[in-house]
């Protein structure tokens, strides 16, 4: 058997967690909940790799083996939208655009919020 690709440096992006800018601007609080939610679900897979990967194998349909190594090279937590992650997301986009799966070139800037309304619900990480 010889290997392609081992899958190094294909996901930069990581996931994001979406919502309207308006309920953004208007919910900060219920925001503010649920990422601190996600924060400490985030820290606790962190510590408990094992039972991730043993949770995940049978829903996933993955074999434990291989859940274990995904899940040791998973970097858990939430993370600040820096420039360098606004660029990967804007090649997505590009590349998308390129291959005709969206209609229209976009601007992945207009549907982000301002840092001001960041700080307003972002837990402190």
């Amino acid at each position: 058997m010889r290997k392609l690709i081992d899958g190094t440096g294909i996901n930069k992006q990581g996931g994001y967690y979406l919502a309207s800018q308006n309920f953004a601007a208007q919910q900060t609080e219920i925001i503010k909940a649920v990422l601190e939610g996600i924060q400490k679900l985030e820290t606790w897979s962190t510590q408990n790799r094992e039972e991730v990967a043993a949770t995940l194998s049978p829903i996933l349909g993955i074999d434990l083996e291989t859940m274990r190594k995904s899940t040791n090279r998973r970097i858990f937590g939430i993370t600040p939208i820096t420039q360098e992650l606004i660029t990967l997301q804007q090649e997505v986009a590009n590349k998308f655009y390129k291959l005709n799966l969206i209609p229209k070139q976009i601007d992945v800037r207009e549907a982000m919020l301002t840092p001001e309304q960041y700080a307003a619900f972002s837990p402190k990480i």
